[in-house]
């Protein structure tokens, strides 16, 4: 392939993609304005977990933090940290590691921007992901709606700009759902292993990446099975495939996170129970008020999505219903399971519902584009997207 061609496909492919290309050129821009907020100081309690931890590695390979965990973050962080002092090296500002060192005593503005610009790329890595998935398996309008509905949500721009695991494992998650979809469609091996592989990872940064763990097993089951359950309870443990897929999920969990293979003691207690006992005990200042199914619904949604998006999502949901499919009931799907999960818990910070924020924006770009579909009148559609815009 010559440059001629490499240029005509690359100009193509901007021509035919044009609006998510500025969709995600605006989005960079809004998270790009406050990204340096409170620095020098950091305001949030959580940041420092992942940037002091990433400092350390070369000390210490083992973070001996497995909260989240977290791991996954700390390891590109500290990589990324690398590319900064061989940045700096080569341009005469770091001598050697001591300067580089000293240099986070003097000013750890740089240290925590860089933590930040990578959650700012993987939320753009989010909503384009977002985009193709929607454009593959309903359409591209509704693929552009999800995308701005996903790029007007607070929650998701605001927690763009923390050097924190929530927007990182989102992509991930988002990944892997993505290939669950795949291996609906197709019984390729590749989409259990890259599959798995991006649940080990999403898993490396968050626990509540378990979530999307069944939809594989579902997937698995409408893909092979959906006509012959009797045949999946006798020759499923047979597949390669289901054990492609639990190989390449622990390979991407050690890949993310192998201290807690090889330091599994420690994992259990400061990770696994610790978390457990956290959850049920509560955490002062982020607890819920009242039944906390009730204090999700409808005090957290609407704070961290706008009360005009969780509307639409309400109103989305019934659309759903009304014309559902296999590949409507996993989208639903996936954020009831979630609110369930996250009722059982008496700890509720807001940024617990980031993972779920791309399926709802999903959810609500489909209805949209069949709103659009059902509106044959044009001033209608006009007056309606004019309030929606605002």
């Amino acid at each position: 392939m010559n440059f001629k061609t490499l240029y005509l496909k690359l100009y193509k492919y901007i021509l035919n993609n044009k609006i998510i290309i500025f969709l995600l050129i605006i989005t960079f821009l809004i998270e790009l304005q406050g990204i340096n907020h409170g620095l020098p100081d950091v305001t949030h309690p959580d940041e420092p977990l992942i940037i002091t931890n990433a400092r350390k590695i070369p000390s210490d390979p083992n973070p001996h933090f497995f909260d989240w965990p977290g791991n996954l973050q700390i390891y590109y962080t500290f990589f990324l940290f690398g590319l900064y002092f061989l940045f700096g090296f080569f341009s005469k500002n770091f001598h050697n590691l001591n300067d580089f060192k000293v240099q986070y005593y003097i000013d750890k503005t740089p240290f925590y921007l860089i933590g930040r610009l990578s959650t700012i790329l993987f939320s753009l890595l989010i909503v384009f992901l977002t985009y193709n998935f929607t454009k593959k398996h309903f359409s591209k309008k509704a693929g552009i709606y999800a995308s701005i509905i996903l790029s007007s949500t607070f929650i998701f721009i605001k927690n763009s700009r923390y050097a924190l695991p929530d927007i990182p494992m989102t992509f991930f998650l988002l990944l892997s759902f993505y290939f669950i979809y795949k291996i609906i469609e197709s019984s390729n091996k590749f989409n259990y292993i890259f599959g798995g592989i991006s649940l080990g990872l999403a898993l490396s940064l968050k626990y509540n990446a378990l979530v999307i763990l069944p939809f594989f097993a579902v997937a698995y089951i409408i893909g092979n099975y959906k006509k012959n359950l009797k045949k999946f309870m006798t020759q499923s443990f047979l597949d390669i495939n289901l054990y492609f897929f639990i190989l390449s999920f622990l390979f991407g969990f050690f890949i993310g996170c192998p201290f807690c293979f090889l330091s599994f003691n420690e994992f259990l207690n400061n990770g696994i129970l610790f978390q457990l006992k956290h959850q049920n005990l509560g955490h002062i200042g982020a607890e819920a008020s009242g039944i906390s199914w009730v204090y999700i619904i409808f005090e957290v949604f609407p704070r961290t999505l706008g009360i005009f998006i969780f509307l639409i999502f309400i109103l989305s949901l019934f659309n759903f219903l009304k014309s559902i499919n296999t590949k409507k009931f996993l989208l639903i799907l996936i954020p009831f399971l979630y609110i369930l999960l996250m009722g059982m818990s008496k700890v509720v910070f807001d940024r617990y519902v980031i993972p779920i924020i791309p399926f709802i924006a999903i959810i609500c770009g489909v209805s949209l584009y069949e709103l659009d579909l059902n509106l044959d009148n044009k001033l209608w559609k006009k007056i309606f997207f004019i309030i929606f815009s605002l």
